[in-house]
């Protein structure tokens, strides 16, 4: 519901602009997209573990200060324990694979543009904004990748779990820093980077911690208490491992994502600037 309201208000934004005759640009983006969460390193830099994005962009110019941009991004991400600098985490050896699809909103200032009234090719801004994404977390069994929302591998929604089911659609909040340079009067490129502030800690499907693998055989699968304890190989067959209230995950920190991304945007309905307006002749 979120997401279907947030598309409407875009497209009756981007309505609006198009009929006031201001500035407004159509282009494309790609880069590269960082996933951080319960299965990302702390040390890693922001030229690590990238992910391809590509994506449409639509730019409205409310004001030289300020503009608005709306985003449609779509890349995935991944996390494997097996490859992590920590011991502890090598042992639980936890993976995931997810795609994730995102429209937001966004306001870019140019500072610039606020203590001079010259205008330059290259300007920074800073943008802030809100957006609706999806993902679905899914980690290889048997040759076969499966969804693991479904499973409920921390015991999501079982008895005395304390836990509910998450949602595969949730909020981000992007913000962060670029360069756009105006080419010439029709085509503007920009380069950013743009944090995601999110309220999940399911985007690894791993937040808290283990829940009693018997139950969630019971209540879930098999297959799903196979998900949830992958530290060592048990079998089906016999007793599973009592983990029950050991560590998984860290439930204080919610995941993130980062976007770097290049734009190249089409400018149209560009206004005259005043000193080009031709004066209407003098009436004798």
């Amino acid at each position: 519901m979120i997401f279907i309201r947030l598309c409407i208000w875009t497209m009756l934004f981007l309505a609006s602009a198009l009929a006031s005759g201001q500035q407004y640009g159509l282009g494309i983006l790609l880069g590269a997209s960082q996933y951080k969460g319960d299965m990302a390193d702390y040390s890693e830099g922001l030229y690590e573990n990238l992910r391809p994005v590509k994506g449409v962009q639509f730019n409205y110019e409310i004001h030289r200060r300020i503009s608005f941009s709306a985003s449609y991004i779509h890349t995935y991400m991944m996390g494997y324990d097996i490859d992590a600098d920590a011991l502890d985490r090598r042992m639980r050896n936890l993976h995931f694979k997810s795609s994730l699809d995102e429209l937001s909103v966004t306001f870019n200032f140019y500072p610039i543009s606020f203590i001079t009234s010259k205008e330059y090719r290259l300007k920074p801004y800073i943008k802030t904004g809100i957006g609706v994404f999806l993902f679905n977390p899914k980690a290889e069994y048997e040759s076969e990748w499966h969804s693991l929302q479904p499973l409920h591998t921390e015991g999501q929604g079982m008895p005395l779990s304390g836990l509910k089911p998450y949602n595969l659609v949730d909020i981000s909040y992007p913000f962060g820093v670029g360069l756009e340079y105006n080419l010439c009067s029709f085509l503007k490129l920009r380069v950013e980077i743009s944090p995601r502030k999110t309220f999940t800690d399911y985007l690894d499907d791993v937040s808290s911690d283990y829940y009693d693998l018997d139950n969630i055989r019971k209540f879930s699968s098999d297959i799903a208490a196979k998900m949830a304890y992958r530290a060592e190989d048990w079998s089906l067959e016999n007793t599973a491992p009592e983990v029950d209230g050991i560590q998984r995950g860290n439930p204080e920190n919610k995941d993130w994502y980062i976007i770097h991304q290049f734009s190249m945007l089409y400018v149209f309905g560009k206004k005259t600037k005043p000193e080009e307006v031709t004066p209407p002749p003098a009436t004798l």
